[in-house]
């Protein structure tokens, strides 16, 4: 009796299997592959610095200085160990008188001459104050 009830009761229909295409499947087996380390590249230091001849000349007029460097803004603040809203700071301080950028399409780059003169002016400043606190 349970047998001819089950054979007159119509079982719903089964869905559609669902196949993603081919590059849902690679594109989530690829996420799912660890990457290798990424290997720091040997000429990370020169890459992006850019030099240009320097427009100051000395007294007598010679050109016997070597071109200056161009050091672009992610340099910069890894030299001085400061985040880029640091840097932008220190740009809008006129007291600071931190080095103006030179922009080259959209990107600024700073005189490596002026940069050595801000640090050297920097640490004479740091020796003065920390001589007037210790007096």
């Amino acid at each position: 009796m349970v047998a001819a009830l089950l054979g007159s009761v119509a079982l719903p229909p089964e869905p559609p299997k669902f196949d993603p295409p081919k590059s849902v499947v690679k594109s989530a087996a690829a996420r799912s592959r660890p990457r290798p380390p990424r290997q720091p590249s040997r000429h990370a230091s020169k890459r992006h610095v850019h030099r240009a001849r320097s427009d100051t000349t000395d007294d007598d007029g010679s050109d016997d200085d070597p071109p200056d460097e161009w050091i672009p803004d992610p340099t910069v603040c890894r030299e001085f160990n400061i985040s880029a809203m640091t840097l932008w700071r220190w740009d809008q301080d006129p007291n600071l008188n931190f080095p103006v950028p030179v922009v080259i399409r959209k990107r600024k780059f700073r005189s490596r001459r002026q940069l050595e003169a801000f640090k050297a002016r920097m640490m004479r400043q740091a020796i003065a104050a920390r001589g007037e606190v210790a007096a």
